[in-house]
């Protein structure tokens, strides 16, 4: 009895001193969390990370105090601590001694005390600093902190604060990519499916550049912007791209239809030759693809036409065919066709100079009527030009004739002129024809002469001489000419023939006269015109002098003729 007594007693005393131990502990009360919070949860080194340290209490707080940790991999920015300000006068820690203060040396160290409790519970801003990342920071996680937390009430009884880091999230410093290849140049796909074998390889391995990928015919062919799967679309050639930064790889993918089902038929009827146009037998066609296939749906390569057969339409209202052998009607569907072939009907016997033999019945002329040949005649001569005056002979013109054939003879002019310039021997042609049946006509022979002009300063040659053809075999091949003069008494003189004939005309034309310059003299001027007035004088019997010469030269020489 007496030992349960006394376990009793032993347990109310353990009790009573646990109590006594926990009531400083519920006696502060109240909580105190520190936080430091970034401007960005993302940095890339080289980077600058603005940090702000807040405080959030309950109950009463006399004291803060917390280490400030910076990890490897962070720079603390010099002299960017600085204390919020006007946070003093929020915890109205304001009397001397009494403040927040921040000390970065010999190590970061925030606190601060007033002997007037703070019971705020809002979150307040302590200080504020800067870091930034190291070039060589490895891309991870990085948290700032601070360690050795202080947070007392006004009995200096502990509020065990806390605190929440702020976490960086490093990425790797950018690299950019040198180069860029696709593990194919060439991809070849059925509409409707898609592939995902496209891979590209960056250089260096550890870029930072992301592939992209592209088409520039989306109608043909799209891909995945980020994965590559390739999806055709329809047939044709598009071109996928992968970049990675500045660098391209391209792979050509051809997209082929795909197999088509043939539901989709259509019937052609048959069709019935002719003589020029092929018939089919039925038969029918894919719509979606041109396949062709037989009734019994049995692919063909071609349509089946029938054969070519005497079908004809021939137009019998006229003779089509007309040619040597007779005369036909023509096929109206090819005018290469026609029926049987009927011997033309001549209207006469023979053909004449005025008519010819044509069929009665188509208008075919079987034998066209007789023309007569001509022959062509050439009486060659020679044209001598000379110089008997002052001025050499310019250009010129000089015209032929021939005349007093033995019997009518009608001819057609071909050449009758010379033309000449200068002084020298020019050779000429006579060229007419003739009907061959009036080629008799000349072997009595004809004169030639030449036409007398009225050129300034010509004196034309009026020589006639009579031509006689020498033929050989017929009328109507001139192998030669024989030429005869005529004596004074205007008879042939037949016993000294020419083998050739000429022409001689002459130019005898003057140099101009050039009046002399008048000669100046330094006379005074006096306003007499008489010497002018003579002057004109002279001018005007200067002229007519020159006219009667020139009439009378003219008048002589018509006399002569």
């Amino acid at each position: 009895m007496n030992k349960r007594i006394t376990s009793l007693l032993l347990s109310f005393v353990m009790v009573f001193a646990m109590l006594a131990t926990a009531v400083p502990a519920f006696a502060a009360g109240g909580t105190c969390t520190y936080s430091i919070e970034a401007d960005k949860t993302t940095a890339a080194p080289g980077d600058t990370i603005n940090f702000t340290i807040y405080m959030q209490q309950t109950g009463n707080q006399n004291t803060l105090e917390g280490t400030l940790v910076i990890p490897s991999g962070l720079t603390f920015v010099a002299d960017s601590g600085k204390v919020t300000e006007g946070v003093a006068e929020k915890l109205n820690w304001t009397q001397a001694l009494e403040g927040v203060a921040w000390t970065p040396v010999p190590k970061m160290l925030l606190n601060g005390f007033g002997a007037e409790s703070y019971t705020g519970t809002e979150k307040l801003s302590l200080m504020t600093f800067q870091c930034t990342v190291d070039g060589n920071a490895a891309a991870k996680d990085y948290q700032v902190t601070l360690i050795d937390l202080v947070a007392d009430d006004e009995n200096y009884e502990t509020k065990n604060p806390t605190c929440i880091p702020a976490t960086i999230t490093v990425t790797a410093a950018p690299k950019p990519a040198t180069g860029i290849s696709l593990n194919k140049s060439e991809l070849t796909l059925t509409a409707g499916n898609s592939d995902t074998s496209l891979m590209a390889t960056v250089t260096p391995s550890d870029s930072t550049d992301t592939v992209v990928w592209s088409t520039n015919k989306p109608a043909v062919a799209t891909v995945d912007s980020a994965t590559g799967k390739v999806t055709a679309v329809a047939p044709g050639e598009a071109i996928i791209t992968a970049k990675a930064g500045t660098k391209t790889a391209t792979c050509t993918v051809k997209v082929q239809a795909a197999p088509c089902t043939h539901e989709n038929k259509n019937t052609i009827s048959e069709q019935a030759s002719n003589c020029s146009v092929k018939g089919w037998d039925e038969y029918q066609i894919c719509n979606d693809c041109n396949q062709l296939f037989d009734m019994n749906g049995n692919p063909i390569d071609a349509i089946p036409y029938r054969e070519l057969n005497d079908d004809h339409d021939f137009n019998v209202e006229e003779w089509g065919y007309k040619e040597a052998d007779g005369h036909a009607h023509v096929c109206n569907r090819n005018s290469a066709h026609h029926d049987a072939v009927v011997p033309h009907t001549p209207d006469q016997e023979k053909a004449t100079y005025d008519h010819g033999i044509t069929c009665t019945e188509c208008g075919y002329v079987i034998e066209p009527q007789l023309e007569e040949s001509v022959i062509r005649i050439e009486v060659p001569f020679k044209l001598t030009v000379k110089k008997t005056g002052e001025m050499d002979p310019g250009k010129e013109t000089f015209k032929f004739a021939i005349e007093r054939f033995g019997a009518t003879t009608d001819y057609v002019l071909i050449q009758d002129t010379v033309e000449t310039e200068g002084e020298k021997t020019y050779e000429g042609k006579f060229v007419f024809t003739i009907k061959e049946n009036q080629a008799g006509n000349l072997s009595e022979g004809f004169v030639i002469r030449q036409v007398k002009g009225n050129a300034e300063g010509w004196t034309y040659d009026e020589t006639k001489f009579y031509a006689i053809p020498m033929f050989v075999d017929s009328y109507t091949n001139v192998a030669g000419w024989a030429f005869c003069q005529f004596d004074e008494n205007g008879e042939l003189d037949y016993n000294n023939l020419l083998e050739e004939i000429g022409f001689t005309n002459s130019y005898n034309a003057k140099k101009p006269v050039t009046p002399p310059a008048p000669q100046t003299t330094e006379s005074p001027k006096t306003g007499n015109s008489s010497m002018t007035v003579l002057w004109i004088a002279l001018l005007f019997v200067s002229g007519a002098a020159l006219t009667g010469t020139a009439l009378y030269s003219r008048k002589k020489r018509a006399n002569n003729r």
